[in-house]
């Protein structure tokens, strides 16, 4: 992500997260006022196998998996996959509403919307004041401890720990974890 993407993406969930009128600790507490400010709605509904979440531009709904807890591979963990999920769907609303009117989609606007998400769960400038970032941020710590550390980072912000570390390599303030040879 570059510089200014990353920004604009920054000032605008900053924009939003300003409008909220709720008390908050961290932005994924603020995702279903942020989505209802837009205008709005989410709604349970079937889906397509495996599809946890959609937009539906024309009706201005999210529509989230009647089975939606059933589908993840961690159901304990659905509140934090859905604040994942929901703030995407708050990019495509805030970037992409247009294009999904006109039937356009693919792996662009995901990956835009997956940025917003990013940017707006986890800010740069609130992650690299937290101390488990500056940890992580230098040096190279062993696997399990770095996997602790941002499973607590996931914990503090109420998202998954695979989004944190993806966020994290994105800004570039941890490196791609290594894989190692079978």
């Amino acid at each position: 992500m570059n510089q200014t993407t990353l920004q604009k993406l920054q000032q605008d969930c900053l924009t939003i997260l300003g409008e909220i009128t709720i008390p908050w600790k961290v932005p994924a507490d603020t995702i279903f006022e942020a989505i209802a400010l837009q205008g709005w709605n989410l709604r349970h509904a079937p889906l397509p196998w495996g599809q946890l979440c959609a937009c539906d531009a024309w009706r201005q709904e999210i529509l989230i998996s009647h089975d939606f807890e059933q589908n993840l591979t961690c159901p304990s963990l659905h509140r934090e996959v859905l604040h994942w999920l929901l703030a995407a769907q708050l990019g495509h609303i805030r970037m992409h509403t247009l294009a999904i009117l006109q039937g356009k989609g693919g792996s662009a606007l995901e990956s835009a919307a997956t940025q917003y998400a990013m940017a707006y769960l986890l800010p740069l400038e609130t992650l690299q004041a937290h101390p488990d970032v500056r940890y992580l941020s230098h040096g190279e710590p062993a696997k399990n401890e770095r996997w602790r550390r941002l499973s607590r980072l996931a914990e503090h912000f109420l998202v998954p720990t695979a989004c944190v570390q993806a966020t994290l390599e994105r800004y570039g303030l941890i490196a791609r974890e290594k894989v190692e040879a079978a």
